[in-house]
Order: structure tokens, then C-alpha cells, then sequence
């Protein structure tokens, strides 16, 4: 899993636990991307990229 900052430009691993994950929300305007890449038990894999997933208040 991983996360950005800057709308993808640049992109910072992030450790999941339990299928959650912790990071530090957006400044206030900004907008947070997330990326993550799973495979199956026959090795298949996907990507799943969402853009501002959310935005900081």
C-alpha cells in the first residue's frame, strides 16, 4: 500500500495492519491519493490507484 501527498507524483510505502492503515491526513485544500496492489492465491495481480481520496478540512 501507498500513499501521496502530491496527486501521485511521489509516492511513501505504508505498512498495513489488521487491513487498516495509519497516515497523516492532507493540509487544509490538499488532497491524499492512495495505491495499492493485491494478488490472488494464482499469483494474478491488480492495481487499484484512487486521487484525492479525501481532502484536509
Amino acid at each position: 500500500m501507498s500513499v501521496s501527498h502530491d496527486d501521485g507524483k511521489s509516492w511513501k510505502s505504508v505498512e498495513v495492519r489488521g487491513g487498516r492503515i495509519s497516515v497523516k491526513s492532507p493540509p487544509k485544500g490538499g488532497g491524499i491519493a492512495l495505491s495499492a496492489e493485491v494478488t490472488d492465491k494464482q499469483g494474478n495481480t491488480s492495481t487499484l490507484t484512487i486521487h484525492n481520496a479525501w481532502y484536509g478540512k
